[in-house]
């Protein structure tokens, strides 16, 4: 620190380190090295390292929460997304079923042929086979969301690796 703003030896004044602060955090901001910061500055190099340090573990920190909370928010769209094509899927399905449905009737009211002999019934094997693969996605679609929904998030996992290190030094 230079000696135009300073008390004496010893822990600079609230006022002095705001002064500190403002003058080395826009070096730190830009990326560069507290012994830049600190020949630039005048201030002593192990005071802009203490400072970098401090705002260097607050990121850490921050970052670190910002993971969670991006995983946690990534999980929920996740869902809504899958939630969406699942409605999609269910409306499919009813479409499929009324159409089968419509093809039993329409069969059951045309069931003899103009010289009244008996029609076999032909089911519509497309529709049958639309429906089956329907089924079969929404089948995946469920089990794809209870995976996501019974997966742990990051702090989940770390509680529970604690808990283990805990309970592994009680062990010992």
């Amino acid at each position: 620190m230079d000696s135009s703003n300073s008390r004496g030896p010893g822990r600079p004044s609230r006022n002095e380190q705001l002064d500190l602060e403002n003058r080395l955090r826009p070096f730190f901001d830009s990326m560069l090295s507290a012994k830049l910061a600190a020949e630039k500055t005048g201030i002593s190099i192990k005071t802009a390292e203490k400072y970098f340090k401090i705002w260097a573990d607050q990121l850490r920190e921050n970052h670190s929460e910002n993971i969670v909370e991006r995983q946690k928010n990534s999980k929920v769209k996740l869902l809504n997304a899958l939630d969406h094509i699942n409605f999609n899927l269910l409306a499919q399905h009813n479409r499929i079923t009324r159409a089968i449905l419509d093809h039993e009737k329409n069969y059951s009211q045309n069931k003899y042929t103009k010289d009244g002999k008996p029609k076999p019934y032909l089911p519509d094997l497309v529709l049958e086979q639309k429906l089956s693969e329907v089924i079969k996605m929404q089948q995946q679609l469920y089990d794809t969301i209870a995976n996501i929904e019974a997966s742990p998030t990051i702090d989940e996992q770390t509680e529970k690796e604690m808990i283990k290190r805990f309970q592994e030094k009680a062990v010992n």
